[in-house]
This record gives structure tokens, C-alpha cells and sequence, in this order.
């Protein structure tokens, strides 16, 4: 048996473990990311309204006293921005069903039909899980929303 040259040895060990830092780094920076941007676009929740707040505070070099300030109106604005998120995406299945459904059961045969009920019934699903994914950790049922 041939012995292999040592040259070549060295270069296989040495791009193994280049190889295997790259793959780590990788790995790390994919968790890293979608941790962090799981926080950031998960709107409602306390663990996202800090992180937002720490984030903004950070950057701006704020106060201890200007952080106090800051992290309600910070609170404020993300639950505001959740209502709309979700205002918006009722109305929009409220529109499909009352007005773009109908309009087209006019013109489709019944596979059609049933095909395009199948569709819309697909976002619907779609648009709920964006609500309850995005939505507050236990945000309580009222009759007036």
C-alpha cells in the first residue's frame, strides 16, 4: 500500500477544519437570525415590545429615565399596530366572502365553484394563522371588538 504524502495530509486537515468552522458559523448566524427576527416581527407579545424597545434605546443612547418614557409609547404603538394588522386582515376575508365570491358564482360553472371556495377557504386559514401567530400571548375574548 501507498502511503499518502504528508503535503496532502495537512491540506485535507487543514480544509476540514475551515470546513467545519464555516459550517458552525453558518448554523449560528441562521439560529441568530431567526431568533432575532422572530422578536422583531412578532408584534404583540412582552418578549417583543422589549426587545423593539431595548433596540431602539440602544441605538439612541437613551437615559435610564428617557428608557422609562419610552418603552409605553413603544408598547403603545406595537398594540396599535397589531389592531390594524388585524382589522385589516378581517376585513379583507370579509371582502372575499360578501362581495368577490358571489360576484364570481354568477359567471362559474358549480367545479369552478367549489374549486375557487376552496381557494378563498385557503387564505382564510392562511390570514387566521397570520392573526393568531402574530397575536397577543393571551389576548381575552370580548364581544366588542
Amino acid at each position: 500500500m501507498k502511503s499518502i504524502n504528508p503535503t496532502i495530509k495537512a491540506g485535507c486537515g487543514v480544509i476540514s477544519i475551515l470546513g467545519t468552522g464555516f459550517v458552525a458559523g453558518a448554523v449560528s448566524l441562521f439560529v441568530f437570525i431567526v431568533i432575532n427576527v422572530q422578536k422583531s416581527e412578532n408584534w404583540n407579545t412582552r418578549e417583543s415590545k422589549n426587545f423593539l424597545g431595548n433596540h431602539f434605546a440602544k441605538k439612541l443612547n437613551l437615559t435610564e429615565e428617557q428608557r422609562e418614557k419610552f418603552q409605553p409609547i413603544v408598547d403603545e404603538i406595537l398594540e396599535r399596530r397589531w389592531k390594524t394588522r388585524r382589522d385589516y386582515i378581517e376585513g379583507d376575508i370579509s371582502m372575499i366572502e360578501d362581495e368577490f365570491l358571489p360576484r364570481l358564482k354568477e359567471f362559474l360553472t358549480p367545479d369552478q365553484q367549489v374549486k375557487a371556495r376552496k381557494m378563498i377557504d385557503k387564505w382564510r386559514q392562511e390570514d387566521a394563522a397570520k392573526l393568531k401567530k402574530s397575536g397577543p400571548e393571551a389576548e381575552p375574548e370580548t364581544e366588542n371588538r
